[in-house]
């Protein structure tokens, strides 16, 4: 076999929320031999190194080495970015006579790598995510380094849903080499036989308290069913609208049916999944235009064999079929949504129902297996054995 090393290059490995970059690396270092290259590293305790080859590269600090990174990748692919990688430092990992592959994670990891990749004419992967199609496309720059990216013949671009990949191709992004990679979920040894009537429906949220997660309709729709059953409302996560979320849950008199847990670790996120009875998130877009692509949470809870109640937005109907894996509403009807939540409630069956077909879905198309398979197709069959450009 072709000696190949994988260089996985991220800005930062990784952020509390970023599980999917975690999981990642752990799938494409069962590919083959790879090293992560990362400018900062955060989390150990959370996303322990274990087996990973983890490198530290220091981010240019000077006027002169930011000037430097900048003319380097102006020189080598036209793009203007103070931090674009050196060829010289992958070539040093590589090693001779190895070739590698290298996996940018986030499109701004891509444009930073683009010179080094250019240069050795290695292929590249690079795996966009929302926040690079919305938050980032704010600055010119980086939109005009995505153009060049994207002539780039050696490269291969993963999204996370085929809402993001038509978001994608319609900035320029070639169809034909635009592929959907589901971000990995673990799946966890949980296997719900049976309900138990008797108990608390426990209600789930977990997600940054940000706009487009849409927390205060969840907190609303609850509101509307609380008095009239034994459920509970928990949230996990923290940001902008959790004191907004606080006040309303006092203001509607629901204060002691909801809990709020912060910002947690992915332990804790696993335990009250593992004890929760339903997985709620009534994502919108905010004001901004700010849009989810495929939450990693909605699948999470799936895994845990949950049934979803959210909202008919961005990529979550590809994974939340309506009546089969989850129930789904239209953006801001509170009412809506609050039938949704009287609907499990009365039915106490229908939850697990929905949660098997959804933990199915899952276990085919998201376990790490699934990813793993994937990967190792498209390294090892489409970007080493070809040697011709890609389109």
């Amino acid at each position: 076999m072709n000696q190949l090393r994988i260089i996985y290059y991220a800005d930062s490995f990784c952020g509390l929320s970023e599980t999917y970059v975690y999981r990642t690396a752990q799938c494409l270092s069962a590919v083959a031999p790879m090293t992560v290259l990362t400018h900062e590293r955060q989390y150990r305790d959370a996303f322990p190194d274990g087996a990973l080859d983890i490198r530290m590269v220091p981010r240019p600090s000077s006027r002169l080495a930011k000037a430097n990174a900048m003319l380097r990748g102006w020189r080598l692919c036209g793009v203007r970015d103070g931090c674009s990688l050196s060829p010289r430092r992958l070539w040093r990992i590589a090693g001779q006579p190895q070739r590698a592959v290298i996996f940018a994670q986030f499109g701004l990891a891509g444009v930073r790598a683009l010179g080094a990749a250019a240069s050795l004419r290695w292929p590249m992967i690079v795996n966009f995510h929302n926040c690079d199609l919305t938050n980032w496309l704010a600055f010119r720059r980086y939109a005009r380094n995505l153009t060049r990216l994207f002539r780039f013949p050696y490269v291969v671009f993963l999204v996370p849903s085929g809402y993001i990949a038509a978001k994608l191709i319609a900035l320029g992004a070639p169809e034909a080499r635009t592929r959907v990679y589901y971000n990995p979920i673990p799946i966890p040894d949980v296997y719900r036989s049976d309900s138990d009537e008797k108990a608390p429906l426990v209600f789930l949220h977990a997600g940054r308290l940000v706009p487009m997660k849409g927390i205060t309709y969840t907190i609303k729709a609850f509101a509307r069913i609380a008095a009239a059953y034994d459920c509970f409302l928990r949230i996990i996560g923290a940001g902008p609208e959790e004191q907004i979320a606080r006040r309303l849950a006092r203001k509607l008199g629901i204060a002691g049916r909801v809990t709020f847990l912060g910002a947690v670790d992915f332990a804790a996120v696993q335990r009250e999944m593992k004890g929760a009875d339903v997985f709620v998130q009534h994502s919108v877009t905010a004001e901004g235009g700010e849009t989810e692509g495929l939450p990693v949470a909605i699948c999470e809870a799936m895994s845990y064999q949950l049934p979803i109640i959210s909202t008919r937005h961005a990529g979550i109907p590809e994974v939340v079929k309506d009546g089969l894996t989850g129930l789904l509403t239209a953006e801001r009807d509170i009412e809506e949504m609050a039938r949704a939540m009287r609907s499990l409630a009365e039915n106490r069956a229908m939850p697990l129902e929905l949660g098997n077909r959804g933990r199915l879905a899952i276990v085919k198309n998201f376990s790490m297996q699934a990813a793993q398979s994937f990967l190792e197709e498209l390294v090892w069959k489409q970007l080493v054995w070809r040697r011709a450009p890609l389109w």
